[in-house]
């Protein structure tokens, strides 16, 4: 598809597009006079692509029939990011987010937040956006009046994998990036900031500027004394009161005291602030073609390649800089556990995260790529597993919260032990000792965890097929008496010496049993808590509930019930296609355990002030599928 171009570099003398701002008012297109920005451009200098914004009003402006198809074409383009080609090559990690994306993500999304009554009005939007942009800027001396005018359609942050050059600590490596509309508007925004933390009552900041490749680069220093932290102590919330407090009374420092904090410079349309001078210096050096870019690399394009084009945010981890970032920060002091976890990271290769505003609601979709050679035979399994519609969704009640299952138990459940095992050598006698290694081996096929409403108060059940019907049923009717003996045992009643009572202390509970349709359902009692463990094994599924009534729930649904696989918000979503696993929610049934479980007040201010804002949501799903090399999932917020 051919992209149209987007929004033109300063100075050029073409009009931006039109488009929703951050304050969720509708901005058209204002002509910019061709010597109105006063910097140009690098010799040489790369200019990034833009992005034209397109929105339903544009249909209502045209008067003629070419100018009304010119806009419905537009609406078929897809946001361009315009920060990764200014982004190194090394970085761990790239975020960013569209606050003007395409023509078509405009429409669904006005279409999305109109249902919900905090967001349904551009004043609403507005009020939202400068109470977030007044707690960014707290302490800067700049207001949301200061930063709304020239903000342009993207933001993002990335975080390198190494410590720049000059610089003592990798944590220095990170930058954050605003697009701009308006380089004299963004510069004059810059002195203020500056005028104000450099007069009496900021007196402990000292600012340096230099030129680096035709670029105005501006060193923030501070009086290690002084708590404030400039912009990007703003950026964590702080300020006044909170993690930022008021800067000391102004006084000279030696200039050994004094301390770079970041950097900035505005870089081809964009405001970069950076934790240090060298690690900004790397991004103009990637911007102008010195130093190559994340959009080159192999990984990101892998990654962006089986994620959604079209989409109003990304996120990207490249997990070999990740570990190399998390090894150079822990060295040698890292402990064993977390040796374990970082030598897992070895596998991965990139990780992508997209969300796309789609009729009807939010989709989210994520990728994981691996290197199946440094898997381990149980992983590669795991992964070859075959999508299939969950058995366990098929057993659990139609009108239950929430639901999560997946498929590969056997695999999932050795690589836990294997892992456990490997931890000590205690840990692995301690499971053969018990059996529970033993009866995790009989486990097979799907499992699944339900949450259910029983009369207003949560109740829940594990599913999990089983290859070893019997002997699992005999597992289970030995080990959860002894664990609930144990749990006895530590009662108050048994801590007394002598017991209050030696024979309830000595003897182990017995469980109850009863049947229910042909089925033997065995019962015993948590101390202290009011739950009845309820289990059975039926038709190669264990069962393991919170009450024998949710056991029978579920026995009903087996002898024909309706199912959670079969009722219409599942069957629409997470149940629409085979998957290695599946996650539900339905929101309305979650809102009416809500409101049962909070007391008289705390329900009123649910329902004033939460609850309007949920009701849109029908129901949160999730599906997952894998290959040898990599996983996908997808996540759909359903707003009706």
């Amino acid at each position: 598809m051919r992209q149209w171009p987007g929004r033109p570099v300063p100075g050029s003398g073409r009009a931006p597009d039109g488009g929703w701002d951050v304050t969720g008012t509708w901005r058209p297109p204002e002509p910019i006079p061709a010597a109105a920005e006063g910097v140009e451009a690098p010799a040489g200098a790369l200019r990034p692509p833009g992005r034209v914004a397109a929105s339903i009003a544009t249909f209502v402006l045209v008067a003629g029939l070419a100018l009304g198809a010119i806009s419905a074409f537009r609406l078929l383009r897809s946001s361009t990011d315009m920060l990764s080609t200014m982004v190194p090559a090394t970085s761990a990690a790239y975020a960013t987010v569209y606050l003007q994306p395409s023509g078509s993500q405009e429409l669904a999304l006005s279409e999305l937040i109109g249902k919900f009554p905090a967001l349904s009005s551009p004043s609403q939007r507005s009020r939202g956006a400068k109470h977030l942009m007044t707690a960014i800027l707290q302490g800067t001396g700049l207001s949301a009046a200061d930063v709304a005018p020239w903000l342009g359609p993207q933001l993002g942050v990335s975080v390198s994998s190494e410590a720049p050059s000059g610089s003592a600590a990798s944590f220095s490596a990170y930058a954050f990036y605003v697009s701009t509309t308006s380089t004299s508007q963004t510069q004059a925004a810059l002195r203020r900031y500056r005028d104000h933390m450099t007069s009496s009552g900021g007196a402990a900041h000292r600012f340096s500027t230099r030129e680096y490749h035709g670029v105005s680069v501006t060193t923030v220093a501070d009086n290690p004394e002084s708590t404030f932290q400039g912009i990007s102590c703003g950026l964590a919330g702080g300020g006044n009161g909170g993690a930022c407090p008021a800067s000391p009374a102004p006084g000279g420092a030696p200039a050994s005291s004094w301390q770079t904090q970041f950097a900035y410079a505005v870089v081809q349309g964009v405001l970069v602030m950076a934790g240090s001078p060298a690690y900004l210096e790397q991004i103009i050096d990637t911007q102008q073609g010195r130093d190559p870019a994340i959009a080159a690399n192999a990984d990101y394009q892998r990654v962006l390649g089986q994620l959604p084009s079209d989409r109003l945010g990304l996120l990207f981890l490249d997990y070999p800089s990740v570990l190399h970032l998390l090894n150079a920060e822990l060295g040698g002091s890292a402990s064993a556990p977390a040796r374990n976890a970082l030598a897992a990271l070895h596998p991965y290769r990139g990780f992508g995260v997209s969300a796309e505003a789609v009729p009807g609601g939010l989709a989210v979709d994520s990728t994981l790529d691996f290197d199946p050679s440094q898997l381990t035979a149980d992983e590669r399994a795991m992964l070859g597993v075959a999508p299939d519609r969950s058995t366990a969704a098929g057993m659990t009640p139609a009108g239950a919260v929430a639901f999560y299952g997946f498929a590969g138990t056997q695999y999932v459940v050795r690589e836990l032990v294997d892992s456990l095992g490997g931890t000590s050598s205690g840990v692995a006698g301690g499971l053969g000792q018990s059996g529970v290694g033993t009866f995790l081996g009989y486990l097979d096929g799907d499992l699944g965890v339900e949450l259910d409403d029983a009369n207003g108060s949560p109740a829940g059940a594990l599913i999990v097929g089983t290859a070893h019907p019997a002997a699992t049923l005999a597992f289970l009717n030995s080990a959860l008496p002894s664990l609930v003996d144990s749990l006895g045992a530590t009662g108050p009643a048994c801590a007394a010496t002598p017991p209050a009572s030696a024979a309830s202390c000595s003897a182990q509970p017995a469980p109850a049993v009863s049947t229910y349709r042909g089925v033997g359902i065995s019962e015993i009692q948590l101390p202290r808590t009011g739950v009845t463990l309820a289990w059975t094994v039926v038709q190669g599924e264990a069962i393991l509930a919170t009450s024998p009534a949710e056991v029978r729930a579920i026995i009903d649904t087996r002898d024909g019930a309706p199912s959670l696989a079969g009722s219409p918000g599942y069957a629409g979503t997470a149940g629409s296609r085979p998957a290695t696993a599946t996650g539900y929610v339905s929101m309305p049934a979650l809102i009416t355990l809500i409101q049962a479980s909070l007391p008289p007040g705390s329900r009123r201010s649910f329902d004033d002030n939460v609850l309007p804002n949920l009701r849109p949501i029908s129901s949160i799903s999730l599906t997952d599928t894998a290959s040898p090399s990599q996983s996908m999932g997808h996540v759909l917020i359903r707003v009706s």
